[in-house]
């Protein structure tokens, strides 16, 4: 029997397509791109996002953020595809894993942060009897975010010379890369390109080396390297795009409540309804489990026939009650949208709400339990 959804996410196929296309006209001929599935897609469903990639050939390599998320993508999407765990692995969850036959040595690939961690992979890798991947990160600041520059130097030729570890990546952040102060930007930038120059050549060849996050991608395009991450970006959120990219996740639901409610009837938990006369209250089932980060901002919206609600209250008992007063023509099964559409757009949401632009992809945060559709 087929239930009808009281409130799901869908994902469009149309929009991821056009926005790796943006990307793709940017970037340098032959740069490669991964795509970021970290924190379940940004709330787009890490599964979902990744079949469908993979399955169009839409990108060269993924990235995830933690062992449990290559684990369930290794589980769930098979091994076709080399993934990059960008967060910190120790070397007993790889043996775990690893032993359990949880995830492949052939496409799973580890962010390495600091020697010790090297070493310590190293070391497991002789015991297993097989190669590890992994990509090097830097930091310029050895501040505990990666590699200092001088102690990769230092080590460089001991890092490349081990049987048991296959360095095939390296890669920086640029921690102002969302921020306008593009000086600072330029000169991180400039330090990565300098680092990247004193490699070994003979190293340099072996590896594929990536720098730009999706803010990069369109502000500086032209330090494309060999692979470019995005993951914002390729989800649709704002950047200096031009309204190129287009929203992959739009939040809907059912209207499934159309009531007039008298000023003195409660809405929800506080009773705020202090409103003379009567309201028309269309009642949706999506609540703050469904999307927090979305429905805890300060001016929520919600579309239905193309026009603009706001709400009339609090989120209740996973539903939402939207103040229609004076729209007879809205009724039970109509569809509402919250997020991916004009009016409630990101970029809209995030005017409204004087939500930083580095924070934006907050409000693509979604609960397990919202379905995600895929639609063409």
């Amino acid at each position: 029997m087929e239930i009808r959804k009281s409130s799901w996410a869908e994902i469009s196929a149309a929009a991821l397509k056009n926005n790796i296309s943006v990307m793709r006209s940017l970037l340098d001929p032959g740069t490669k791109i991964c795509a970021v599935l970290k924190g379940n897609a940004y709330g787009l469903g890490i599964v979902t996002i990744k079949k469908y990639l993979e399955d169009n050939g839409l990108c060269e390599m993924f990235s995830c953020g933690t062992m449990n998320e290559l684990i369930e993508l290794h589980e769930k999407t098979g091994s076709r595809s080399e993934i990059l765990v960008l967060g910190f692995c120790m070397a007993d969850e790889l043996e775990e894993a690893f032993t359990a036959g949880l995830i492949s040595f052939e496409t799973s690939v580890f962010s390495v942060w600091n020697a010790g961690q090297f070493f310590a992979f190293e070391k497991l890798a002789k015991k297993l009897g097989k190669k590890i991947k992994v990509h090097i990160r830097i930091d310029e600041w050895d501040s505990g975010m990666g590699l200092g520059h001088e102690d990769y130097f230092r080590l460089e030729d001991e890092l490349f010379s081990s049987p048991y570890i296959d360095i095939c990546g390296l890669f920086g952040h640029i921690y102002s890369s969302y921020d306008e102060d593009t000086v600072e930007t330029e000169r991180e930038l400039k330090v990565f390109d300098d680092f990247v120059k004193r490699i070994n050549p003979a190293y340099r060849a072996r590896i594929t080396v990536h720098v730009q996050n999706s803010a990069l991608i369109f502000k500086y395009p032209s330090y494309s390297y060999d692979m470019a991450r995005t993951g914002s970006a390729l989800y649709g959120m704002p950047f200096e795009d031009g309204g190129k990219l287009k929203p992959v996740m739009s939040i809907c639901g059912t209207v499934f409540s159309v009531h007039d409610v008298d000023k003195d009837v409660p809405l929800c938990y506080e009773a705020k309804n202090v409103t003379d006369g009567t309201r028309r209250i269309a009642r949706v089932m999506i609540g703050y489990a469904d999307c927090p980060m979305l429905l805890n901002q300060k001016k929520v919206y919600v579309l239905i026939k193309g026009r603009l609600f706001s709400l009339a209250d609090e989120a209740c008992m996973d539903n939402l009650c939207v103040d229609i007063t004076g729209n007879d023509d809205v009724s039970v099964g109509d569809k509402a949208v919250l997020l991916g559409k004009p009016g409630v757009n990101a970029e809209e949401i995030v005017s409204r709400n004087g939500i930083d632009h580095v924070h934006c992809d907050w409000m693509l945060i979604t609960a397990g339990r919202l379905e995600k559709v895929l639609v063409e």
